[in-house]
């Protein structure tokens, strides 16, 4: 089961970078991924800690490849397209998932 959770989450979170970046070449954006860890029990403190925070690709992708961070992981990725000014258009988003995170017990 672990395996299993492990390379079907990884594999929707890869579909996912590449898509943001796909995008973000063709249509000439800045487009990047917010982290969302599912903030449940067995959450890990360093994947809720990340909850929120806004990467680039590779950015994420090295997190996800560092120690054990990626096996047995519910955290996903989401797009967050940003301005030519470096601001986010849904700035409102990123504030209340670092709202949840400040509510989750182990933060």
């Amino acid at each position: 089961e672990r395996i299993a959770r492990t390379e079907i989450n990884r594999a929707y979170n890869v579909a996912r970078s590449e898509q943001a970046e796909d995008t973000s070449t063709r249509l000439k954006i800045d487009v990047r991924l917010i982290h969302r860890s599912s903030l449940v029990p067995s959450t890990r403190i360093l994947h809720a800690q990340r909850h929120g925070t806004v990467h680039t690709k590779e950015e994420q992708a090295k997190w996800w490849d560092t120690g054990s961070n990626r096996i047995n992981c519910l955290c996903s990725v989401s797009e967050v397209v940003y301005s030519k000014e470096g601001k986010p258009f849904d700035a409102g988003a990123i504030k209340r998932m670092l709202e949840q995170k400040k509510g989750w017990a182990k933060v």
